[in-house]
């Protein structure tokens, strides 16, 4: 039974997921927003991300570089 219940949780929260991206493309089209605008935030929020991930990184091959 149990075995059951997670597959029907797996398959809603898969269902879910595949769907999100086109209702919040909708949603914010609905409020006011273009799908262009919608792509340039996507975008930007994207780069911030990538930019916070590298920080460490990059915060480490400094200090290795600056103990030298």
């Amino acid at each position: 039974m149990a075995d059951t219940s997670q597959h029907l949780e797996h398959g809603l929260s898969m269902a879910a997921i595949k769907t999100s991206p086109p209702v919040i493309v909708t949603g914010m089209t609905l409020a006011g927003i273009q799908l262009q605008d919608w792509l340039i935030m996507a975008t930007i929020l994207y780069t911030v991300i990538q930019i916070i991930i590298a920080l460490p990184k990059l915060k480490q091959s400094f200090n290795e570089w600056r103990k030298k």
